[in-house]
């Protein structure tokens, strides 16, 4: 996070300022002091009002006065304007940064949600339709155990009733068998009675005449006998037939009564079973209603967080919004300090810390235009942009046809002046476009390692940097002074001053010192 702070570098030693030029600078810093309040700068940016009320009394005195106290206040918060505008600039990064993943995270958060929901719905739907079969499947189970129990019944009805034909069947083969035993003892009275009808008939005959009458009888007894024979013999042919069937009658019926009660004992085991898997279909039935009713809370919850989500998502994006007019206020407070700047650079007074500085830059500005000069005297094209990577480098670096003489030249000199001045980190020349330093100093110009992290932090010498808005800056602005503070990684603030460099009245890039904001304070 960085503030670029510009200003007409016109560096000349004080004099008594007139009425209309004070008039001029108390309009400017009054202009300043509003931007600056409108930005919502902390209570030092009442300072500014406070100095141009001053500068617009004293300069309406006669004979004028001597700024030189007021301008040192003024040029004092003016650096600590850029100070806190670069703390102010940070925390409005970081807050926007913090904001814009808060969004994004909302965004996917609400994706997902709307994800969730969509599928909740659809094992809502899955979870009503598994309901219905299995409300379908207890009804159903509980209807077949019903019909089994009832079949299970009839089976025990029809095993009694074959029981009891069974015992039928055993009483009428009793009943044949007791027949028989008649027919039998029939069959034997109708040859006794044969045989007694053949004696009467031979008594008759012997009996002659006297014995006819009784012949005939003993005739129709015999005849009535072996009718009767024929009989019984007729009968129990049939009797014998009916007892056969009988037997084989009640062989069947013990078959299918012991079938019979097989099937009832399957049909028990098979109507338990039926008891426990539609009590089982009953508990699942049970326990899918109990997980439609988590389910139809899990769709409220989720429709709730859907709802709560969209609406940090809204706020947000208004969070995103208001630090965009953070922004907005943080770049009014950024031109504040650039015509504060500007001003200020207008004029030297005397030996602050800034003024030496300042006076400093300049004189190691020219220092460079001569050295660089010098080189072109040599035969050397310092303008030369045909750059060849130098191998085994990462970040990459480049060689030129004039980078080794101008390090030979100018690293000497960029750590002496680095070393000369308070607070004072780097000094360092970058070309314009590429923003290509040929050298640095020494401590940035370290053997490259392989490491790339620690190559980038300490091998800073030919690489390109345009990709830094700042050194780019500095390589590319070619107002006659530039001042801009940053903020590194570890907290503490820097600041660059510079000025453009010209070859022979072409620019050529820029001259910089990297110093702590303190060494510019008095």
């Amino acid at each position: 996070m960085r503030v670029c702070l510009v200003g007409i570098f016109r560096p000349q030693p004080y004099t008594m300022m007139t009425l209309p030029t004070a008039v001029v600078h108390c309009i400017l810093l009054l202009a300043g002091s509003v931007l600056i309040l409108m930005a919502g700068a902390p209570w030092w940016a009442l300072a500014y009002l406070l100095a141009g009320a001053a500068l617009a009394w004293l300069s309406s005195r006669k004979g004028g006065l001597d700024f030189r106290p007021v301008m040192r206040l003024v040029r004092g918060h003016n650096i600590g304007m850029s100070v806190e505008a670069v703390h102010i600039g940070k925390q409005i990064k970081e807050a926007a940064e913090h904001a814009n993943k808060q969004q994004d995270l909302s965004s996917h958060i609400y994706t997902l949600a709307e994800r969730s929901s969509s599928e909740v719905q659809v094992v809502q739907s899955s979870i009503s339709t598994i309901a219905g079969f299995a409300n379908d499947l207890a009804s159903g189970m509980s209807t077949a155990r019903t019909d089994m129990a009832q079949a299970n019944d009839q089976a025990r009805e029809a095993a009694e009733v074959m029981q009891t034909f069974n015992a039928n069947i055993g009483k009428l083969l009793e009943g044949t068998k007791s027949t028989l035993g008649l027919m039998h003892q029939i069959s034997e009275i109708s040859q006794q009675t044969n045989l007694l009808s053949l004696n009467a008939s031979i008594e008759a005959a012997r009996a002659g005449e006297k014995g006819r009458g009784f012949a005939v009888v003993a005739s129709e007894v015999r005849s009535l006998a072996e009718r009767t024979r024929v009989l019984a013999v007729s009968v129990t042919t049939q009797v014998k037939e009916i007892q056969e069937h009988s037997q084989h009658t009640a062989k069947v019926a013990a078959t299918i009564t012991e079938r019979i009660g097989r099937t009832c004992e399957v049909m028990g085991a098979t109507t338990q079973q039926l008891d426990t898997f539609a009590g089982g279909s009953v508990r699942v039935s049970s326990e899918i209603d109990s997980i439609r009713d988590i389910v139809d809370r899990v769709t409220d919850n989720n429709n709730t967080i859907s709802d709560n989500i969209g609406q940090m998502r809204n706020l947000s994006q208004d969070m995103a919004k208001a630090m965009n007019a953070c922004s907005t206020r943080s770049r009014k407070l950024t031109a504040a300090a650039e015509d504060g700047m500007r001003e200020l650079g207008k004029v030297t007074l005397g030996e602050a810390a800034f003024d030496k500085v300042i006076v400093r830059l300049n004189e190691c500005r020219r220092e460079c235009e001569k050295g660089l000069k010098q080189l072109v005297d040599q035969g050397f094209d310092v303008f030369d942009k045909n750059y060849q990577p130098i191998p085994g480098t990462n970040p990459q670096q480049y060689h030129t046809t004039y980078d080794m003489a101008y390090e030979r030249h100018f690293q000497p000199l960029f750590d002496a002046w680095a070393e000369s001045i308070p607070g004072c980190d780097l000094a360092v020349m970058c070309t314009e476009g590429e923003t290509y330093p040929p050298t640095h100093v020494s401590k940035y110009c370290s053997k490259p390692s392989g490491d790339v992290a620690w190559d980038t932090a300490h091998c800073r010498d030919k690489r390109f940097h345009n990709g830094n808005q700042m050194l780019s800056n500095v390589s590319n602005d070619t107002r006659e002074f530039l001042f801009q503070a940053y903020m590194r990684d570890i907290g503490d603030i820097f600041v660059l001053v510079s000025q453009p460099v010209y070859v022979n009245g072409r620019h050529w890039g820029g001259f910089m010192f990297g110093l702590q904001h303190e060494a510019l304070k008095d």
